[in-house]
């Protein structure tokens, strides 16, 4: 639950901090959170495209002329995304750890938003239902 401070800050009650726990204090003219640097320049934004293009190639290439190295003897693997990633996004990754022999499995939450109760408990419950069903640590 976001609520008002003062003019320019509010405080986001919703997510943990693991700095002290002290809020997160948010500038409403700078959208920046207190300690931040700030939006990256639009030359890093534009080339963002180029350079994700480029590294998917790279690891589809390397995925098909490499060789393929069983090491992961069917443990399963949760890929929990990166901060506003989702499951679409670490597909890659996961395509990977399956060439690799590994069960690879995605959160199933949606997009990561930040560490909230819901969250918190839909990766207990999955990495139990994961347990469960392959019988193995995960």
């Amino acid at each position: 639950m976001f609520y008002f401070v003062n003019e320019q800050e509010w405080v986001d009650d919703r997510m943990y901090d693991f700095e002290g726990d002290k809020p997160r204090l948010v500038d409403a003219d700078r959208a920046t959170v207190a300690g931040g640097h700030g939006a990256p320049s639009r030359a890093l934004m534009f080339l963002e495209a180029p350079r994700a293009i480029g590294e998917y190639a790279a690891s589809r290439a390397i995925d098909l002329v490499g060789p393929k190295q069983p090491s992961g003897k069917g443990r399963p693997v949760l890929v929990i995304p990166g901060f506003q990633a989702t499951d679409t996004m670490t597909g890659r990754l996961r395509s990977h750890l399956a060439r690799h022999d590994f069960d690879a499995h995605g959160w199933g939450q949606g997009a990561n938003i930040g560490l909230t109760d819901k969250r918190i408990d839909g990766l207990i419950n999955r990495f139990e239902s994961l347990r469960t069903n392959s019988d193995r640590p995960v």
